[in-house]
C-alpha cells in the first residue's frame, strides 16, 4: 500500500490496518504515541503497533508506525553517518509523519526533551525549565535497512552539511543511473531537492516490486 493509494480514497480520513483492511473515519489527532479517531460521537484511541497507515485528509498527511525515533544506532566508522534500526528491549514503535513511501521511506519525527535555561540575560537568578524540540527528517532504504539524516530543524538554506548528506543519499539510488546522473548535476542541495529525487527513484522502483512485497506490512 503506497501513500498514493491512501490519498486516492475520496479525500476522507482513512485507517489501514496491519492485515491490509481499511476503513474511513474522522482522525481527531495524532501524536507520537497515540491517535484519536471518532465515529460520530464515539471516540477511540489507536496505537502505533495496531495500524499500518493513517491518512488525515484535511492536512494531507500520512502517518506510519516506526522505530526510527527511539531506536537508531550509528554504524561504527561510517562517514557520512549511517544508522541502522536496533530495536531495544520492550521498545514500542511511535507514529511518524511519512513524507515519501517506497523503497526509500522518509520519516519526519519530533524529539522533545526538558531543557534548563540559566538566568543570564533573563533578569532572574533562577533557571528556567521548559521543553526543547528537535525536528528531524530521516530516509530509510528498505532493501538495505540503512537510515540517513536528511534535515534537522536548526539547518539553514546554506547548511554546509547538505553536501555530505547528498553524498550519503546518492548511495541509496544504486540501480537507477538516470537518477544518479541528474542528481550529480545539481548545483545546490537542500531537503526539497532530496525529497524530489527520492520520489523519482521510488517511482522507478514500483515496476520492480513484486506483489508479495507490495502486500507486506512491516514496521521499520
Amino acid at each position: 500500500m503506497s501513500t498514493t493509494l491512501c490519498k486516492a480514497q475520496d479525500n476522507k480520513d482513512q485507517i489501514i490496518l496491519m492485515n491490509g483492511d481499511s476503513f474511513y473515519t474522522n482522525v481527531i489527532s495524532v501524536n507520537d504515541k497515540i491517535a484519536v479517531i471518532a465515529d460520530g460521537k464515539d471516540k477511540s484511541e489507536i496505537y502505533p503497533d495496531q495500524v499500518y497507515r493513517i491518512y488525515k485528509a484535511k492536512k494531507n498527511k500520512i502517518y506510519a508506525p516506526s522505530f526510527i525515533e527511539k531506536n537508531l544506532e550509528l554504524v561504527k566508522g561510517s562517514k557520512p553517518e549511517i544508522y541502522k534500526i536496533k530495536i531495544k528491549d520492550n521498545s514500542a514503535p511511535t507514529f511518524a509523519e511519512l513524507e515519501a513511501d517506497g523503497d526509500i521511506m522518509v520519516y519526519f519525527v519530533k524529539d522533545s526533551n526538558f531543557a534548563l535555561g540559566g538566568g543570564i540575560g533573563t533578569g532572574s537568578k533562577m533557571g528556567l525549565i521548559g521543553f526543547t524540540t528537535v525536528k528531524s527528517w530521516f530516509a530509510l532504504k528498505k532493501s538495505t535497512g540503512e537510515v540517513i539524516l536528511l534535515r534537522q530543524s536548526d539547518d539553514n538554506a546554506l547548511f554546509p552539511g547538505n553536501k555530505k548528506r547528498a553524498e550519503n543519499l546518492k548511495r541509496f539510488f544504486t540501480g537507477a543511473p538516470e537518477v544518479i546522473a541528474s542528481f550529480e548535476n545539481e548545483k545546490t542541495f537542500n531537503y526539497p531537492i532530496f525529497l524530489s529525487y527520492i520520489k523519482k527513484y521510488n517511482a522507478l522502483q514500483v515496476v520492480k516490486v513484486d506483489t508479495t512485497d507490495q502486500n507486506s506490512k512491516i514496521i521499520y
